[in-house]
């Protein structure tokens, strides 16, 4: 949003907007309502001391629909839980450790990417079982995670913020599958760099589902070769995997189970149902970053911070008089 959209969506001037920008024109109780509605932030937003800033132009995993008011909009709720997330670690004097660049691999072929996400499962002890809770591990492993409620046509984004803090921004509004496809496609983003001709967008959709699905496990779930597989099978192993049973199509066809021709009938059929919007059967529910709520309960309990600074830092909406107490 523009000085100018602001300005009139508040009936007041461009230059009073300038003035409480650059701190030279302090706005009252009844302004600082108005302003964080507008904007739809907490009036803490305004108080806040720890800051952060993300990269302008930053790659989005997005629609080409989405307006420059709502990327505004994306980048805004993005700094707000970053920052909840950046006082709160300031607040009881954690430093997040940080994401060994060793990690970062040069790719130039598709192979080596499986070969990379086997490595990656290694270093971080996961085995080759599915993983229960991804959002979980890529927090435990030094990235800062977000979810917000974007508009939609957003699914997430990568950055790095304070030097050397990897983040991950994911849309909260999506099926559980899908932001965890998303959350694996922009850790490949972040530890692949291209060093051949390969289509990035198309290296980070391997490392999602590579690291997701690993080969070995796909072929002892269903066989070396298939001539059919059943929306049963595709039901069990979405729910075994958290990954959508059109990503396993696509899997299957990538590590040789099934042909191009069976996956392009199964991947037309979704199409003509419709399930390539919703997929049948039970949904995934999405996950929750956890590090920001343990941190903050754990303040709260210790008498480090009050009830409504807690509701502040989970980005709960109070009271104008609770949020100026909590700031």
């Amino acid at each position: 949003m523009s000085q100018q959209e602001l300005a009139d969506k508040m009936n007041v001037s461009k230059m009073t907007i300038s003035k409480y920008e650059n701190n030279k024109l302090y706005p009252t109780s009844g302004m600082l309502i108005a302003l964080s509605e507008s904007l739809n932030v907490g009036i803490d937003y305004f108080f806040r001391e720890t800051s952060v800033v993300l990269t302008p132009d930053v790659a989005y995993r997005k629609s080409p629909h989405l307006t420059e008011k709502d990327l505004g909009e994306i980048m805004a709720k993005s700094t707000d839980v970053l920052e909840r997330q950046k006082e709160i670690m300031h607040i009881m004097n954690i430093t997040l450790a940080k994401v060994p660049r060793k990690h970062i691999r040069s790719i130039s072929t598709l192979e080596e990417i499986e070969k990379f996400t086997l490595e990656l499962r290694k270093k971080w002890q996961l085995g080759l079982d599915p993983i229960e809770n991804l959002m979980e591990v890529v927090e435990n492993h030094g990235f800062c995670v977000g979810v917000i409620d974007a508009p939609k046509g957003f699914d997430a984004f990568t950055d790095v913020v304070d030097t050397d803090v990897p983040v991950i921004i994911l849309q909260r509004n999506m099926p559980g599958d899908r932001q965890r496809f998303s959350l694996g496609h922009e850790l490949g983003h972040f530890f692949i760099k291209n060093s051949g001709s390969l289509d990035v967008e198309r290296m980070a959709n391997q490392f999602a589902a590579s690291l997701l699905v690993p080969r070995e496990m796909l072929i002892r779930d269903l066989g070396e070769r298939r001539t059919n597989i059943s929306l049963d099978e595709l039901c069990l192993l979405k729910h075994k995997y958290g990954a959508s049973m059109q990503c396993l199509v696509y899997r299957m066809k990538d590590v040789g189970i099934i042909d191009i021709s069976l996956m392009e009938e199964i991947i037309l059929s979704f199409k003509r149902n419709g399930w390539d919007v919703k997929e049948p059967g039970d949904q995934i529910k999405p996950e929750e970053p956890m590090r920001m709520k343990l941190l903050v309960n754990r303040a709260l309990s210790e008498g480090i911070i009050s009830e409504s600074k807690k509701r502040e830092l989970l980005g709960e909406k109070i009271s104008f008089e609770a949020e100026c107490e909590a700031a």
